[in-house]
């Protein structure tokens, strides 16, 4: 057994002593963040900074979005536009075509016309077409077959036409003269002025001293010239009516 003196115990009590104090000191300091905590925390910044870049980014696209859509409602505005301005045209169009259909239409009923005249004798001088009937009758007779054919008993306007038909009948033929009306007061049946006159020599004498009375006119077989005759007499007749295709 190992018995300590006094001085031994003493400096054994002040060793103790001291690394009693040093343990305080060391103790008595502010305990720092465990490794573990300090990582969290950077975590947390971490992402509290990553979310505000995607908040950024986000802001910027819908920015971004913003302008694209108004341009897009620009383009579509623009593109509508130009949709309505070509319906309108296409509109127009279908209307120009509907009246070049209508005058084609009209055209071939005129050549349809034409053809049904031609094949009918009719015959084509200037801007007019003449008919010389193949079977004789009274001057009203004529006249209403005229109608009948879209026409009116000739009317002979200039000497280029009375020499016209003077080749077209080697017979007799009632004209559009008549002074039915008032005796002595000639008149085309159109009522177009009596301008040019080809009358037989002493004619129109209404029949002479005779109890018939001469009203209505008919072109000569043998001069050409005219002449009147009772209006029941039965004679060819000459129709007349204007072409406009001709």
């Amino acid at each position: 057994m190992i018995d300590k003196t006094s001085d031994d115990l003493s400096d054994d009590m002040d060793d103790i002593y001291v690394n009693v104090e040093d343990v305080k000191s060391v103790d008595s300091r502010p305990p720092s963040m465990p490794p573990s905590s300090q990582t969290g925390a950077g975590r947390f910044h971490g992402a509290l900074l990553i979310l505000g870049l995607l908040n950024v980014l986000l802001l910027s696209g819908l920015i971004g979005l913003g302008v694209c859509f108004v341009e897009v409602c620009s383009i579509t505005a623009n593109l509508t536009e130009r949709l309505q301005d070509s319906n309108k045209q296409v509109f127009s169009l279908d209307e120009d075509r509907e009246r070049l259909r209508a005058n084609l239409s009209e055209v071939t009923e005129e050549r349809n016309k034409l053809r049904r005249l031609f094949t009918q004798r009719w015959t084509m001088f200037n801007n007019s077409l003449y008919f010389l009937s193949n079977e004789p009758g009274s001057w009203t007779k004529g006249r209403d077959d005229c109608i009948k054919r879209e026409a009116h008993l000739v009317v002979i306007d200039s000497d280029k036409e009375q020499r016209f038909l003077s080749g077209l009948t080697k017979e007799a033929a009632w004209i559009g003269l008549t002074d039915r009306d008032k005796e002595g007061t000639w008149g085309w049946i159109s009522g177009a002025p009596l301008t040019v006159r080809y009358w037989w020599k002493n004619q129109p004498d209404n029949g002479g001293k005779g109890l018939v009375k001469e009203d209505c006119a008919h072109i000569s077989a043998v001069t050409a010239e005219w002449n009147d005759l009772p209006c029941e007499r039965s004679l060819l007749w000459i129709c007349e009516k204007t072409c406009d295709m001709c």
